[in-house]
């Protein structure tokens, strides 16, 4: 199995828990929507141009 993370998973992952913490009203589910967020946010999101980075591989350096 590959260790290489595409992007669809993490939108997945955030659409999921923003499901779970709204309907639930849980706070584990806010927190972890939080943590996936500020996750896809550093690694994921291409905030100069917008949109995703579509795979991110296992040994390239995170985004800073």
């Amino acid at each position: 199995m590959g260790h290489d993370k595409n992007y669809w998973v993490v939108t997945e992952a955030l659409a999921a828990s923003a499901l779970f913490a709204r309907r639930t009203g849980q706070a584990d589910f806010k927190e972890w929507y939080g943590n996936v967020l500020a996750y896809a946010s550093k690694n994921s999101m291409d905030h100069e141009h917008g949109g995703w980075y579509k795979l991110l591989r296992q040994g390239e350096p995170e985004i800073q």
